[in-house]
């Protein structure tokens, strides 16, 4: 995540005495949100909660996306249906609500001889971003490891938009031959004993010669190729889906949208596949 997110520390906590850390995390192009890990011992006074509440209105008021992370000591797990929750929990519950938060665990995430409990949460106000969540088995604490992914939808921005073609087929066979005898290749295996470097030097000096025999290449942007392959047809159906999903609030259209979106990418690796492909072996 650090290498395609940005997070800075938000101070929201109160400032007395409070086991908490909470970060704002924005992914590039993509909407921001909070990433709270709070630890509540279990001794601590029901004004903890209150202490909380007032962290969660303070980041409520920014309208985006929280992830409630921790060993908050209440126990949401029952035996069977008569059992009361315990006044921690509910307490705890009453936040959850207050704020749009679901709890997502649901299996015990602490277990001794005589006891299993779920004292270990993950509360998100945005369930469908959260792909996985789940409790692992672990034996190196009396707590078991519980984690959650989140689907992020931001594009990673990539270097690489351009791709090379060199035509060989006119390529001199005698003289390439004649130009790859002439280097003195023992010199860069008796420098090191590294295969990768070994591949490196021979993959560099090896196209060098290729250049030099026949320096004719071609530089064709991906994204230009991709938009001349994607047929029109298929675009304008995709686009029109968009604006009726958008206008309907349709949850069929939305799907149907999401639908021609794939659809239509699949479509562009493969043709530019095919494409490149094509021009490489001609």
């Amino acid at each position: 995540m650090a290498l395609v997110c940005k997070a800075k520390y938000r101070d929201d906590a109160p400032s007395d005495p409070f086991e908490l850390l909470c970060i704002e995390i924005v992914p590039p192009r993509s909407t921001p949100y909070f990433a709270i890990a709070w630890y509540r011992p279990p001794s601590s006074p029901v004004g903890s909660f209150d202490r909380m509440e007032r962290t969660l209105a303070n980041l409520d008021r920014e309208g985006k996306n929280t992830i409630l992370l921790g060993d908050t000591n209440c126990d949401f797990a029952k035996t069977n249906s008569d059992q009361q929750i315990e006044n921690n929990a509910r307490h705890m519950a009453n936040v959850y609500g207050s704020f749009n938060l679901v709890q997502l665990v649901e299996e015990p995430t602490r277990v001794t001889l005589g006891t299993a409990t779920i004292i270990d949460h993950i509360a998100t106000t945005s369930t469908r971003n959260i792909i996985k969540e789940e409790v692992h088995v672990v034996s190196l604490s009396d707590h078991y490891m519980v984690y959650c992914i989140r689907k992020f939808n931001g594009a990673i921005e990539k270097d690489h938009r351009e791709v090379k073609t060199m035509i060989v087929k006119h390529c001199s066979k005698n003289q390439f031959l004649f130009d790859v005898s002439g280097i003195y290749w023992s010199q860069f295996f008796q420098q090191t004993d590294d295969i990768d470097v070994h591949v490196n030097n021979w993959s560099s000096l090896s196209f060098s010669v290729i250049e030099e025999v026949h320096p004719e290449r071609k530089y064709m942007s991906l994204r230009n190729v991709a938009l001349k392959l994607v047929k029109t047809s298929s675009m304008r159906t995709r686009d029109k889906l968009k604006t009726a999903a958008l206008i309907s609030k349709s949850r069929i259209l939305k799907d149907a949208h999401r639908h021609a979106q794939t659809r239509d990418k699949s479509l562009t690796i493969k043709l530019k596949r095919r494409y490149f492909s094509a021009k490489i072996a001609e």
